[in-house]
C-alpha cells in the first residue's frame, strides 16, 4: 500500500485522498494559520480523547486514534504512554513548525496540521467529536512567524560535532538522542555516528529492514516506534498484528495504530547504545532522520539488544 493511498475510513475529506501540501489544502477546504507555538499544541492534545493523530515525512507515517500522552519537550525525559488511546509526540519548540487549522465556520475548527519549510503536511490532527472540537476552537488565528534561513549542513563535519557527541554520548539520558533526531532533521547526528566509538554505534544492512520489520510482526513483539517530522517526533509503542507490503512499502498496524515505511527510500540503518537504551535510527540517502525502533519500556530490554545484536553489520559500513 503507497504511503499516499486513499484511506476512506479514516479521512474526513469525503472519502478523498488527504492533501499533502498547504496548497492542496487550501484548494479544498477554508484554512487559516494558528502561529508557530507547536508547544501549545503539545499541551492542549492531552485533553484529546478520540482524535486521528498522525505524522509523517517523504517515506514513513504513524498514526493512531486518542489523544496526546502526558506534555514532552526535548528537555523532558522520554516518555511513551502505556494507555492505548495515547499518542507521544516529542516536540521541538524552536523547530517552530506553521501551524494551520481547517475551519467550519464560527471559529470551529476540524482539525489542525503542521507544514515543513517547503510547505508539505507532516502532523495532523482530525477531531470528529463534540468535545475534542472544543478543545481545538479554543486555538486563535495567528500569522505564521517568518521561517528562519536553516543552517546549512554540509558533507564537512566539524570536530567539535564529533568530539561533543563522543564526550556527552554515555551520560545522555534516551531523550538526549532521540532530541538529536529532531535537531537539522537528525543530519548531525547521522554524521556522528561513523566517529562516537566502539560499540556506541554501528551500522548494519539496510536492505533487511522490511525482513525485520516482519519478524517483530510475526512473533508478536512489542516495540516504540517513531516517525520523525519537523520539529516532531510522534511515537507509539505496542504489538503490530500484521503486516501488509505493496512495491517496498510494509504497513504495519493493530487496531486503529498504524506504521508504514516506504523501505526503498531507506539508505543506511544504524544500532545506537547509550546503556540500556538502545534504538535502530532510519536515515535516507541525504542523512534525514526518517524513523526509529526502540525496546517497548513496559518489556524487559534484554530481547531487543539480543535482536539488534543479530542483525548482520553493512557491508559498507562507515
Amino acid at each position: 500500500m503507497p504511503l499516499h493511498a486513499p484511506d476512506a475510513t479514516n479521512c474526513f475529506f469525503a472519502q478523498e485522498e488527504l492533501p499533502s501540501t498547504l496548497k492542496k489544502m487550501q484548494a479544498k477546504a477554508q484554512v487559516v494559520p494558528l502561529g508557530n507555538d507547536i508547544t501549545a499544541l503539545a499541551l492542549a492534545g492531552v485533553q484529546w480523547k478520540d482524535a486521528l493523530i498522525s505524522t509523517r515525512n517523504d517515506a514513513a507515517i504513524i498514526s493512531g486514534r486518542g489523544g496526546y500522552g502526558r506534555y514532552q519537550a526535548t528537555d523532558c525525559a522520554f516518555n511513551v504512554s502505556r494507555a492505548k488511546h495515547r499518542l507521544d509526540i516529542r516536540v521541538n519548540a524552536e523547530a517552530g513548525p506553521n501551524l494551520s487549522g481547517v475551519s467550519a465556520g464560527s471559529g470551529r475548527f476540524i482539525s489542525a496540521f503542521s507544514t515543513d519549510d517547503a510547505e508539505a503536511v507532516q502532523h495532523r490532527v482530525q477531531v470528529n467529536t463534540a468535545h475534542d472540537h472544543a478543545v481545538l476552537s479554543l486555538f486563535e488565528t495567528t500569522a505564521h512567524a517568518a521561517i528562519p534561513s536553516q543552517a546549512v549542513i554540509s558533507n564537512v563535519l566539524h570536530l567539535s560535532a564529533v568530539r561533543r557527541a563522543r564526550e556527552t554520548w554515555n551520560d545522555s539520558a534516551p531523550g538526549h538522542h532521540l532530541n538529536d533526531m529532531l535537531l537539522h532533521q537528525g543530519r548531525t547526528r547521522f554524521q556522528c555516528l561513523p566517529h562516537v566509538g566502539k560499540g556506541r554505534a554501528w551500522q548494519v544492512a539496510a536492505n533487511l529492514l522490511g525482513s525485520f520489520l516482519a519478524f517483530l510482526c510475526d512473533r508478536k513483539i512489542s516495540v516504540t516506534r517513531g516517525v520523525v517530522a519537523k520539529g516532531i517526533l510522534q511515537l507509539d509503542r505496542g504489538l503490530l498484528g500484521a503486516d501488509h507490503t505493496a512495491n517496498g512499502v510494509m504497513l504495519m498496524q493493530d487496531g486503529t495504530r498504524s506504521f508504514a515505511i516506504d523501505t526503498k527510500q531507506v539508505h543506511q540503518l544504524w544500532v545506537a547504545v547509550a546503556g540500556q537504551h538502545w534504538q535502530l535510527e532510519v536515515y535516507r540517502r541525504d542523512g534525514t532522520a526518517l524513523a526509529v525502533l526502540a525496546a517497548d519500556p513496559f518489556h524487559p530490554a534484554d530481547h531487543w539488544h539480543d535482536l539488534l545484536n543479530a542483525l548482520p553489520l553493512a557491508a559498507n559500513r562507515c
